[in-house]
């Protein structure tokens, strides 16, 4: 039985470990993202989303992994009690066996920093991705403005008041 305990803790390092590298991914994922923005490169813009959302999703697997792993770990011979809620990597590396616990603790901290990184990234992403089609919705009215007012022309080269009715296609 205590070998089963020890491996469950070694997956839950493992599985950490692989947290903390997906997290990194999206951070770069984040930083190209950004960068494409700041030049209007859509491609990459839509490159940058993909990876992002890959990135997402591996996350959300070894998330479940390591509620699973934790749920198991607590609910052993300890009788610890979850109580609904999600008990902290710290907190379950604490009931780890010696010669593994300051591993475990020591990934926690890593993956809770690249967690952290990764929040105050998207966030800025999510500023500048506002700014960018505040800007851009700022061209387009502007654009329109000035096509509305636009005056049309007689055959003999004479302004005519009316106002013409124009349309910007933004899908294309």
């Amino acid at each position: 039985m205590a070998m089963r305990e020890r491996d469950r803790f070694e997956e839950l390092h493992e599985v950490l470990g692989r947290m903390a590298r997906a997290h990194e991914a999206w951070l770069v994922a984040i930083g190209e993202h950004r960068c494409a923005i700041a030049r209007a490169d859509m491609p990459k813009t839509e490159a940058g989303t993909r990876a992002q959302r890959e990135a997402m999703a591996t996350i959300a697997e070894l998330e479940a992994r390591r509620e699973a792993l934790t749920a198991s770990i607590c609910a052993g011979p300890r009788g610890m009690t979850i109580g609904g809620r999600s008990v902290s990597i710290a907190a379950v590396a604490r009931l780890a066996p010696e010669s593994m616990r300051s591993g475990l603790i020591a990934q926690a901290q890593r993956l809770r920093e690249l967690v952290e990184r990764t929040r105050r990234e998207q966030e800025m992403l999510r500023v500048a991705s506002a700014a960018l089609g505040a800007h851009m919705e700022g061209l387009v009215r502007q654009v329109v403005a000035r096509l509305q007012r636009a005056a049309t022309y007689t055959a003999s080269g004479l302004s005519s008041a009316r106002i013409t009715s124009t349309g910007v296609d933004l899908v294309q």
